[in-house]
């Protein structure tokens, strides 16, 4: 991962050593058509990203929205709460009940 971490920080002007075979005019149309394929390769990552996404909660109903899940998450915080003052209610009064014996 470090060494993964230094070659993606490195900035290696490429089209500087490609224009030393190629001439200065062809390294740049080179350079920016690679560019240009690097640009759209990440734009159909993301976008596949997105449609798997959209996919799986939509269409397999496997997962829930983001918004949803939240809300699901926020009722059962609170269902949570509220089994746990009714529990500490109870004990109270089975206290109660035991010290009036």
């Amino acid at each position: 991962m470090g060494l993964a971490d230094v070659f993606s920080d490195l900035q290696i002007d490429w089209e500087a050593a490609i224009a030393e075979w190629t001439g200065p005019v062809a390294a740049h149309v080179l350079g920016n058509n690679i560019r240009r394929v690097g640009q759209w390769f990440q734009r159909s990552i993301t976008k596949v990203k997105q449609d798997t996404v959209e996919f799986v909660r939509d269409e397999w109903q496997a997962s829930v929205h983001e918004i949803e899940g939240e809300h699901r998450f926020s009722a059962i915080q609170k269902l949570k709460l509220d089994v746990e003052r009714l529990d500490a209610r109870i004990q109270r009064i089975k206290h109660q009940m035991d010290s009036r014996k």
